[in-house]
């Protein structure tokens, strides 16, 4: 496969492998395999809180960012409140109860296993804009409709200069694992 296109991910708060097996297995469908090394992929995927700590990278990749969490004047705390209230009820009524329990569970493993970078990621969610630290020539954001993390308004960064291109998808804010082939269509 040496003419494979190549990927990076970068997981947010309180996100891993576990997360990603969907997304990865529908990557690998596409072509993708994943990069050794960040700053060679063609393509970095961050999602949600992973955009405030994006590697050092190359200006020619593409950035997908999903879910970026950028709300001026919404709180972190009840943006994460009304998350969690999405993330169940849409649970219970799809059927997926176990997958919440499974997902939450996770999201715990992940946060207690790297306790310092959860503290920094929560600190620079809340104090700085995902924005400007991308220099990146090549920048799609993807925002599903009832993301309760990325403001409807993240439109406005087209408006300020910024490179980037936002596209709109239904669905919630960690809809990129569970069906990635839903994002990966705006990618390719």
């Amino acid at each position: 496969m040496a003419n494979s296109k190549t990927f990076v991910l970068v997981y947010g708060f309180g996100e891993g492998n576990w997360h990603s097996k969907k997304m990865k297995a529908e990557l690998a469908k596409r072509g993708y395999v994943e990069a050794d090394k960040d700053n060679a992929a063609d393509v970095v995927i961050a999602h949600s809180g992973g955009c405030y700590f994006l590697p050092d990278t190359h200006k020619h990749q593409l950035l997908v960012l999903i879910g970026p969490p950028y709300w001026p004047g919404k709180s972190l705390a009840s943006r994460f409140i009304k998350k969690s209230y999405l993330d169940l009820s849409q649970s219970l009524k799809h059927k997926k109860l176990g997958y919440w329990w499974q997902k939450t569970a996770w999201n715990m493993v992940y946060l207690l296993g790297d306790i310092p970078l959860a503290l920094r990621m929560s600190g620079t969610v809340r104090k700085k804009y995902f924005h400007e630290q991308i220099t990146h020539n090549r920048v799609l954001i993807l925002r599903a409709d009832r993301d309760a993390f990325c403001s409807p308004q993240i439109d406005d960064l087209l408006i300020k200069g910024r490179h980037f291109t936002v596209k709109q998808i239904q669905g919630q804010h960690d809809d990129c694992w569970l069906y990635p082939e839903k994002y990966l269509e705006l990618v390719d």
